[in-house]
């Protein structure tokens, strides 16, 4: 099977990697300050299992996973505006990327 595509399968490892650590560290640095947040109002930072189960606890792993999705998409709009290509496409969309991935 043979594809049109102008992305070599090195330039798709190199994306998903971006993805990855990007997510990565937002995902960690929006954990720390969510549980940063929760010690404050609640004074006190418990990690049972009753309490992960808990509408707090589930809404916290949401709002950690919402995070990290919109850094791994964040990496990714940035990887592909910084690109040295010459796709006016790319280029005239890179701000309509940050605009959406921003409003996650």
């Amino acid at each position: 099977m043979t594809t049109s595509s102008p992305f070599t399968t090195a330039e798709r490892f190199e994306s998903l990697k971006a993805a990855a650590l990007g997510g990565l560290c937002a995902g960690i640095t929006s954990l720390g300050l969510l549980s940063g947040s929760r010690l404050l109002t609640q004074g006190t930072l418990t990690l049972r299992v009753d309490s992960v189960m808990s509408l707090a606890g589930l809404t916290l792993l949401v709002n950690v996973e919402i995070a990290a999705l919109s850094g791994a998409l964040f990496a990714l709009t940035y990887r592909y505006a910084v690109r040295q290509d010459k796709n006016l496409q790319l280029k005239a969309g890179v701000v309509l990327a940050f605009t959406l991935v921003r409003g996650l």
